[in-house]
Order: structure tokens, then sequence, then C-alpha cells
């Protein structure tokens, strides 16, 4: 493997981590209100979701898919749906002061694992993945699902560290509340777009 296609790799892996979305919205409200170390096992989940996700994708998944593509439809919607129940859970989280006795709404391993199966953006990106560096050889696309842990795995460790540092500005229990409803707010949202878009192309 060759040093451009290493560095594609670290790129895409690197520009995809750091683009909004889903995942990364909930480790913002989650480092907000229950700080880092107390999201790390939703951080693992995720991290080792997508890992499997994109090496399923790697060898064979989409194979399935493009045999039976009413698949990816049902997972997308599944997804949606997944997306907006983790908005609802977002939003009613509360400060680490207050929410600290309590772990009805904190985002557990199995959260993230979950969640990155049925995340409609983790399907597009582990495609897009896999198309630009299937053709460099399997040793190569196990060097990218390697490097594409590494760097989504410390990506979510720096949002959620940016979430733990709004602490800053929102320094009260009120407006931490806020921020959480509209996060989760914008999950819910994000999650009716892609369920609109599959119910687009079933009609």
């Amino acid at each position: 493997m060759t040093a451009s296609i290493l560095t594609a790799m670290v790129t895409f892996a690197l520009t995809m981590n750091l683009l909004p979305g889903p995942i990364n919205m909930m480790l913002i409200s989650s480092g907000l209100s229950n700080g880092l170390a107390r999201t790390i096992p939703f951080i693992i989940g995720a991290a080792l979701g997508f890992t499997s996700l994109l090496a399923s994708v790697a060898f064979g998944l989409m194979t399935v898919a493009d045999l039976y593509p009413k698949i990816l439809i049902l997972v997308t919607i599944i997804g949606s749906l997944y997306i907006m129940y983790m908005g609802y859970k977002v939003s009613l989280s509360k400060s680490s002061i207050s929410n600290r006795e309590s772990d009805n709404t904190l985002l557990k391993l199995h959260d993230g694992l979950i969640l990155q199966w049925f995340n409609p953006k983790g399907y597009i990106v582990a495609v897009a993945g896999i198309s630009m560096f299937s053709q460099s050889g399997n040793s190569s696309i196990a060097m990218f699902v390697l490097i594409f842990f590494i760097i989504t795995f410390f990506s979510m460790i720096l949002w959620t560290i940016i979430g733990e540092k709004f602490n800053i500005v929102l320094n009260n229990e009120k407006k931490v509340i806020v921020f959480n409803k509209i996060m989760g707010g914008l999950l819910v949202l994000t999650g009716l777009y892609f369920i609109s878009n599959q119910m687009l192309t079933i009609v």
C-alpha cells in the first residue's frame, strides 16, 4: 500500500468523522450532561458498531443489499425511528449535577452499537469508503477499517469534550435543559428527514 493511499484513507476518515451527524449531536449533548468519563461506554459501542458495519460492507453486505434492495429501505426506516427515540432520550437529559444519581438518560454501550448499524449516514459513509479503496486489495481494506476505528474513537472523544466545555457557557441547569431539548429536537427532525426520503423513493 502506497503512502498516497494511506494519506487518502486518513483524510477520508477524518473528514467523515468531523462532519456533523446524529452520533456527533448525541456526543455533544452527553458531554454536556454527563461528562466524558460517563460517555466512554457509548463511544466504545459506537466506534465498534461503525467499524463492524464498515467491515461487513467490505466483505459482502452490499451484495446482499443489491439482491434485496428493500432491506436497505427497511434498515433506514428502523434506524430513523431509533434516531428519533435517541433524540427523545437526549431531550430528557439534564445537567451532570442533577443527573448523577440516575442512569435513565445516560447513553450506554449498546446504544452506540445498535445505532451505528441503523444509522443511514453510516451506510453512506461505509459504501463510499469501501468503493474508493476496494481496488487496493484486502490488506488495504483491513488497514482502512483499522484506521477508521482509531480516528472514529478519538473524534468521538473530541466531540464529547466540545460538549463538556459547553458548561462554560451553559452554566446553569435551565440552559442545559434547553440545549438538550434543541439537540433532541434536531435528532428527531433528522430521523424524519431520512424517513421522508425513503417514502419518496417508495412512491
